[in-house]
């Protein structure tokens, strides 16, 4: 299980965050790549912005809470054409 901080209670949280995520047909996650696709001002923590891309890839793609089963993930990466290329084939637009 995703450990979010030794001082917070994870549950209440989980069951918020399943009863939004349950309202989706489909998540679809854009993860930070090796070469960043955007520019990020010095004024963010690219520490920190790590450790949000992880957190989120363990609790969208590992279902590290169990909240996301029976909801359709879909990982996009590479050029910006070839995300939307993705996104639309996917949505069929």
């Amino acid at each position: 299980m995703l450990a979010l901080s030794k001082n917070i209670d994870e549950k209440p949280w989980a069951e918020k965050m399943e009863a939004a995520i349950k309202r989706l047909d489909l998540i679809i996650f854009v993860p930070i790549e090796y070469r960043d696709r955007i520019i990020v001002p010095p004024s963010q923590n690219l520490k920190m912005r790590a450790k949000v891309d992880e957190k989120l890839a363990e609790l969208i793609l590992d279902d590290s809470l169990g909240i996301v089963e029976g909801i359709e993930v879909l990982e996009v990466t590479g050029s910006l054409e070839g995300r939307v290329k993705i996104i639309k084939e996917k949505l069929s637009l």
